[in-house]
């Protein structure tokens, strides 16, 4: 029998509803109500429990099995794998550190990771993935704020990897997912996410020509980018620097005039 799960009210310093269903979990964890071995409700059961839309309770799960917590199967919906409650509390209380560093860290750690995997995604592109992929950047431009600009950049990078059938590193961007989508939403507010959507075009362009290098180039043409908006809102005072930066580690960005 699957279990009933109590709504919730998002924390302000959450990055989303996502990460707020993971929090939600979290509790249940640790106040023993979700235990290994429990069924959780229908996708449609679930959301209307947490007032939350389908498409954010499937995105969390995606999450959870990425952490290991859940497994999924397609007649019997989603199941508690882990055999420590103990490890589960463990993993979901690893968060990483909103400052600069960590950003820089992620951003430089997304630039070899997709740049990586530009050959595999030429290789397993299939043409109705290509449209897909064009179609979800076209959505950016009907976008009605910031928040919902970074959330459609996060799902387009998540999609580029997917493409590329390497499920580790799919696994990867759904646990790093908030502080992507944190580092996403500095650069939406200054520009609207305008040279998101042309540098994505390209992005698709490439990959619909067949062309690796171009790829490769264009996707860390991009990242730099981002890369030079987390160095100005440093310099801004928007992010705070609780670790240094090592030396020599190099952005792939350069210098940005004031």
């Amino acid at each position: 029998m699957a279990i009933q799960v109590a709504p919730f009210h998002l924390k302000l310093s959450a990055p989303s509803a996502v990460d707020g269903i993971v929090d939600s979990f979290r509790t249940m964890i640790e106040t023993g109500q979700l235990k290994v071995g429990d069924d959780l409700p229908a996708e449609r059961d679930l959301a209307e429990q947490l007032g939350v839309g389908r498409n954010t309770v499937r995105e969390a799960i995606r999450r959870l099995e990425a952490y290991g917590i859940v497994e999924t199967k397609n007649k019997r919906g989603a199941r508690v794998v882990n055999k420590s409650v103990e490890a589960m509390i463990n993993i979901l209380s690893f968060k990483f550190e909103n400052d600069f560093a960590t950003f820089h860290d992620v951003q430089h750690f997304r630039k070899i990771v997709e740049a990586g995997l530009a050959d595999d995604v030429v290789a397993n592109a299939r043409p109705a993935d290509i449209a897909a992929f064009r179609k979800l950047n076209g959505r950016l431009s009907t976008a009605k704020n910031a928040e919902a600009m970074s959330e459609l950049d996060l799902l387009f990078h998540q999609e580029f990897v997917r493409m590329s059938r390497n499920q580790t590193a799919a696994k990867m961007y759904d646990v790093l997912s908030g502080t992507m989508l944190q580092i996403m939403l500095l650069g939406k507010s200054r520009d609207g996410g305008e040279r998101a959507m042309v540098d994505h075009e390209r992005i698709v362009a490439a990959l619909e020509a067949g062309d690796t290098e171009a790829l490769r180039q264009r996707i860390s043409d991009h990242l730099a980018i981002g890369a030079q908006y987390l160095h100005l809102q440093a310099r801004e005072g928007r992010i705070g620097e609780a670790r240094t930066v090592p030396a020599g580690t190099s952005t792939g960005a350069t210098r940005m005039k004031s």
